[in-house]
């Protein structure tokens, strides 16, 4: 478990101490990593991106929602640009997983998360896999008509797209809901 606090001095620049507590019976850190500056940074990092990452997609997880969403509508607010979130989901998960397996419902899950990606700005947005087969994609200085028009250009990507695991072709489809605010 990571804890993060912020610590400002008035001699120092403004600092943040990580606290590292192993809740495990594992070591996740030797004490030679302690002395070994690069090897602790790596370490934290990689641990805060388990943090905030779904482990299957690789995308950002509810927690980064949770701290992420807050400031981006303040954000907005204060430089008054639209920004909105397009919920995505995909029609009759359950019978995937219940025909094919969830072996190859998790391949379809990591399908769609690339196909999400490669639909957005890597620098401006984001998304999360909100629930199971749920994703959630927030798109910055974008409003009503614009979320309409990349939801209908998503959902039309992902119908088009064969999903290949093994021996096997699917084709699914997936649910949209637009929100904008300004």
């Amino acid at each position: 478990m990571v804890t993060a606090v912020p610590m400002s001095d008035h001699d120092t620049d403004d600092r943040v101490i990580e606290l590292i507590r192993d809740v495990t019976d594992e070591n996740l850190l030797d004490s030679k990593d302690l002395l070994n500056e690069k090897v602790l940074l790596e370490k934290i990092n990689n641990l805060n991106r388990e943090l905030i990452c779904d482990p299957l997609t690789k995308l950002y997880n509810r927690r980064f929602m949770d701290e992420r969403l807050p400031y981006e509508l303040v954000k907005s607010k204060t430089t008054k640009a639209p920004m909105g979130l397009i919920m995505a989901d995909i029609d009759h998960f359950k019978k995937i997983n219940d025909t094919y397996g969830h072996v190859v419902g998790d391949h379809v899950l990591m399908g769609l998360a690339n196909l999400l990606k490669s639909s957005i700005r890597d620098t401006h947005d984001w998304i999360i896999r909100y629930g199971g087969e749920e994703f959630l994609l927030f798109i910055s200085d974008a409003n009503y008509e614009i979320l309409m028009e990349k939801a209908e250009k998503i959902r039309a990507l992902v119908e088009n797209h064969i999903f290949s695991i093994d021996d096997l072709d699917l084709h699914i489809t997936s649910s949209f809901g637009v929100f904008s605010v300004i």
